[in-house]
């Protein structure tokens, strides 16, 4: 259930992204960001039961940390909606906005790059995790040219594999721990 939630909300915030960008040159709803953030909770809570299923704290906390400066982030763009009322004539009224939303990205994807590393170790997920961890901050250092958000898509994406293809944590550590009773005979040598 939680590698599919987590799943789930990468996978959602790709057609998300894309209602984004085209709100930057179209009235488009304004909930977008609101819907973006329920996907990155939805994220997020699939990282806190595996970081607690881990015991690996460290995994949620960074995870947690990134959360906090990417809705940060939103916030502005959000602010940003309210205040430019010529945003379909002119671009230039929302470049404050989308350098103050790239930092904060960068700062974001840069502790969830920490937290996907941390989590790759434990879940043995390596390449899955890390290569998403690094084109989502990729991505996000290139966000304010419009380049960085397609390369957020492919590591979102790359993060809901990651995700999905998981192996079943509890059901592998079942099989760890309850393996079968082996009674070894001790050979006398005559």
């Amino acid at each position: 259930m939680v590698k599919l939630l987590g799943g789930i909300g990468a996978l959602t915030i790709v057609p998300l992204f894309f209602l984004k960008l085209a709100s930057f040159f179209f009235r488009v709803t304004y909930f977008s960001n609101i819907l973006i953030v329920i996907c990155i909770f939805l994220i997020l809570y699939g990282i806190y039961e595996l970081s607690a299923f881990y015991k690996r704290p460290t995994i949620f906390a960074n995870a947690r940390n990134g959360t906090v400066f990417v809705v940060i982030g939103f916030l502005f763009l959000s602010v940003g909606d309210f205040v430019s009322p010529i945003k379909s004539t002119s671009l230039f009224a929302w470049w404050p906005f989308l350098v103050i939303f790239t930092v904060f990205c960068v700062i974001a994807t840069h502790f969830l790059k920490r937290s996907l590393n941390e989590l790759a170790v434990c879940s043995g997920n390596d390449d899955r995790f890390v290569y998403a961890g690094r084109v989502l901050f990729g991505g996000a250092v290139f966000t304010v040219i419009f380049v960085g958000v397609p390369v957020m898509v492919v590591g979102l994406v790359r993060l809901a594999i990651a995700f999905f293809t998981m192996r079943d944590t509890q059901r592998s550590s079942l099989s760890t721990t309850q393996s079968p009773l082996t009674v070894s005979v001790p050979s006398i040598a005559v």
